[in-house]
Formats: structure tokens, sequence, C-alpha cells
């Protein structure tokens, strides 16, 4: 079975807005009121783990960058971006 059909696909928006609520339910973005806007997923080839989908961060997000990675990471292993 190919990998990204047991991912689940979601528009770019709907991973956008999985990735933020994952973010946002840090407790140290939550204590310290951090702000962080995450664009629509884009398509891309697919990798090796079949996400087929990539964000762009232009703005800073010194201090957090830990969070992110780990919420980035998750919503890669359960989503794909609907074609």
């Amino acid at each position: 079975m190919d990998v990204s059909t047991r991912k689940e696909p979601k528009s770019g928006a709907e991973i956008s807005s999985e990735i933020t609520r994952l973010i946002y339910a840090n407790p140290d973005v939550q204590a310290y009121n951090a702000q962080f806007h995450i664009p629509a997923a884009t398509y891309q080839e697919p990798d090796e783990s079949g996400c087929n989908w990539t964000v762009q961060l232009a703005k800073a997000t010194q201090g957090y960058d830990s969070v992110i990675s780990q919420a980035l990471a998750t919503a890669r292993s359960r989503y794909v971006l609907k074609q």
C-alpha cells in the first residue's frame, strides 16, 4: 500500500489550520500568547514518507522553532494535500 493512501487528504487551508491548532495547543505558546501565521500548504512532489505539501514560513519564529517543527512533523505524518 502506498504510504500516502494512509494519510487523510485535506486542502492547503485545512492543513494550515491543523498545524496552527497543534502549535497553539503547546503550553509555552499559550503561556506567552505567541502569535504565528501559517500559510496554506502548497503542493510539492511527494517525498519518501508520502508527504506532498510544504509551507513557507516567512515570519520569525525565534524561540518556538522546536514547537513549530514538531507540529509540522505531526501534520506531515497525518495529511496529504488534496489534488
